[in-house]
């Protein structure tokens, strides 16, 4: 057999085998791109407000005949990176109330503004859980809740004692009734670093503070919500 007829032979054997791994490679890509969401619609018109609650998104359902389980809620603020707050709703729901917040008392404070973005999460037969890419992001600004005014601190002996008029609540301006106060202490007196104050009261007698000048800091809570700070600084005598 001639070298021409052994090399005819042996790419004609080879031919199958590279237009199977050429196949092979094409499915490996286009599941790729199914779980990078690429290939299934995302949610439409993501939309947000504030509410009593928390600050609320809702959204449209994908236009899709693809089984959807669930959906993937993402919120940053600022420049940060966008992080997953919730892996999957688990539910056909298209909305969602935050109320998880932020910081050690899992609150949102006035002004501060929130992106959120959404993914829809398919189940397909060919590839089971699949992800669609995130919406446009939507920004939800916590209102403007009144902050307590006229904050005043004097030293009476074993501690301070903070006065200040309650804001004058309008529904108009705010969403929410006040169900409390919070004062922070700056710097920390034996250990303490705020205290939580009943709605009712416009006055506080805090009577751990060692000597020195603090920063006093009283916020009003509006359930999940808190104001801008009201900030007074009181010099504690011996």
């Amino acid at each position: 057999m001639s070298s021409n007829t052994l090399l005819t032979a042996f790419t004609s054997r080879r031919v199958p085998l590279i237009l199977l791994v050429l196949a092979s490679i094409a499915a490996l890509i286009l599941v790729a791109e199914r779980a990078q969401g690429s290939s299934l619609p995302a949610p439409t018109n993501l939309s947000g407000e504030a509410v009593t609650t928390g600050l609320k998104i809702s959204w449209d359902a994908p236009d899709s005949t693809e089984t959807i389980t669930g959906y993937e809620i993402q919120r940053r603020r600022g420049s940060a990176d966008y992080s997953v707050l919730v892996d999957s709703t688990a539910s056909t729901s298209t909305e969602y109330t935050d109320t998880s917040g932020e910081g050690v008392d899992f609150s949102f404070v006035a002004g501060r503004a929130y992106d959120y973005r959404v993914r829809a999460i398919y189940w397909t037969s060919s590839s089971g859980e699949t992800r669609s890419d995130p919406t446009d992001a939507v920004t939800v600004t916590v209102p403007d809740y009144l902050a307590p005014t006229s904050l005043t601190g004097t030293d009476v002996g074993k501690g301070p004692l903070l006065e200040w008029t309650a804001p004058t609540i309008s529904w108009e301006s705010n969403r929410a009734g006040i169900s409390g106060y919070v004062l922070r202490i700056i710097p920390p007196t034996h250990g303490a670093r705020s205290a939580a104050i009943d709605s009712d009261d416009t006055s506080y007698h805090y009577g751990a503070s060692e000597s020195g000048s603090h920063d006093f800091q009283l916020r009003a809570i509006y359930g999940i919500f808190k104001s801008e700070a009201a900030t007074v600084t009181v010099d504690v005598s011996d």
